[in-house]
């Protein structure tokens, strides 16, 4: 019973440390990203930072250019899952996590437990990326109502479309990212049409597609703006929740799922931390390996199967 109140006492004091490394991490990319500054250049490892051009790739060697790739891949997907840190503080966070499941798994079946918590600790941030990759998606849908039924209030008040665009974009969130490369079209020179027509590329979602058309109609046709703008955004916010919706009604199955996944982990993990020698015979013999890796994998598939029957479409 001692060995498993140190074990609590050791995770416990884990998590606590884990929850300051975010926090010394930012401190330090600040303090580096000062440094940076005030030599004249920029911190080219922010999630927006731009790929370098042909050009300068010509005399990359080749494995230079398959780690040019590497971390554009890495970029957007910090990018897509609107996660709000740079790319050496989530590599740092990454290697946290690696580090946290080895003492972890030292902690509760020595050898193969370090083995299998450096493999949680390796897959679990690019899982969770993957399963957040539409979030930035999401957060401009969900932004999208509320900041056109500001620019209604702003065209009553008989500005043109792009000083009302320009009232009232959002300083921060991916939305106000999106428009402000729009303003900053415009401001080079391109007709708002244009500039809203590339954001709709460039987010290619439906609901981005009928608000960039409602503001490219006012702004080139002239007439009744306002009550335009205000429809879409009233036909925005009934989607919305009606997906909220719907969601909610298939949030139970898919929690149910999750319990049902980690129930079999709680357990291992509570048999190892009371009683070590119970749990001895999955990682010190063959035929428990190969029941371990198993049960692993039905539960993986399980898991998958659950999400994909509450998944939404």
């Amino acid at each position: 019973m001692a060995g498993a109140f140190g074990y609590t006492l050791a995770i416990v004091a884990a998590a606590l440390a884990l929850r300051r490394v975010p926090i010394e991490l930012s401190r330090w990319r600040m303090r580096r990203r000062s440094r940076l500054l005030s030599d004249g250049s920029g911190d080219d490892e922010s999630p927006g930072a731009r790929a370098t051009s042909p050009q300068d790739r010509q005399g990359e060697p080749q494995a230079g250019r398959v780690g040019g790739r590497l971390r554009r891949r890495f970029r957007r997907a910090l990018e897509d899952a609107a996660v709000p840190c740079g790319e050496s503080q989530a590599v740092a966070v990454w290697g946290a996590a690696v580090g946290v499941g080895i003492v972890g798994g030292l902690v509760l079946a020595s050898a193969p437990g370090a083995v299998a918590g450096a493999g949680a600790g390796l897959a679990g941030p690019p899982a969770a990326l993957w399963s957040a990759r539409h979030r930035r998606q999401r957060l401009v849908v969900e932004a999208l109502p509320d900041f056109l039924e500001r620019v209604a209030r702003s065209l009553r008040a008989g500005v043109s479309t792009g000083t009302a665009l320009e009232e009232v974009v959002p300083a921060t969130g991916p939305l106000g990212e999106d428009l402000a490369r729009v303003l900053a079209d415009v401001r080079a020179g391109s007709p708002l049409p244009a500039a809203l027509d590339r954001w709709r590329s460039r987010r290619p979602l439906p609901e981005v597609n009928l608000a960039a058309a409602a503001l490219s109609i006012g702004a080139s046709t002239g007439g009744r703006r306002a009550p335009a703008v205000d429809g879409v955004a009233a036909t925005l916010r009934g989607t919305r929740a009606t997906q909220r919706e719907i969601a909610s009604l298939a949030q139970q199955g898919r929690l149910s799922g999750l319990l049902i996944a980690l129930l079999p982990l709680c357990f291992l993990g509570l048999s190892a931390m009371i009683d070590s020698g119970s749990v001895v015979a999955l990682y010190g013999t063959p035929v428990g390996m190969v029941c371990l890796v198993a049960g692993g994998v039905l539960n993986i598939v399980a898991l998958v199967w659950m999400q994909r029957i509450t998944r939404l479409p």
